[in-house]
């Protein structure tokens, strides 16, 4: 928040002193693309500070491991064949459980795993862009 404030300081002085020639419409643009970037860095913040609920994983968790053991026992049941219910059990029990922890990853999308977004390289990327923009070839 304290960098957005500095940039939009310097956009305004460097308006104020003619330091670049740009016309009102673009620069209230580059005004709503940090008003833009801002918002989406408290959406992210949100998903770092906001954990999901531990009775509600809890509970998810619970329920899983009781249709992993209920579900054969309703197969066998219902389907006359062992292979096709074995077939269908394996089907269903492997993909509620990739459900589940594809959530668990999406839940945490910061760190260092395989899985996570590049946040450094993000922060580069952005980085060499503001180096770029406050060149002097680039107005």
């Amino acid at each position: 928040e304290t960098v957005m404030l500095w940039i939009e300081k310097l956009i305004v002085e460097s308006d104020r002193n003619k330091l670049f020639e740009v016309a009102p419409p673009v620069l209230t643009r580059a005004f709503a693309e940090l008003s833009a970037g801002m918002v989406n860095m408290c959406e992210l913040r949100k998903i770092t500070e906001v954990p999901f609920p531990f009775p509600y994983s809890q509970f998810l968790s619970y329920m899983m491991v009781l249709q992993w053991l209920a579900s054969p026992v309703v197969a066998s049941q219902l389907i006359s064949k062992w292979w096709w219910a074995g077939a269908a059990i394996w089907l269903l029990s492997t993909s509620y459980w990739t459900l589940f922890y594809i959530a668990q990853e999406i839940d945490m999308p910061f760190g260092e795993d395989s899985n996570d977004l590049p946040v450094e390289l993000l922060q580069h990327q952005f980085n060499e862009n503001l180096l770029h923009l406050s060149s002097a070839r680039s107005y």
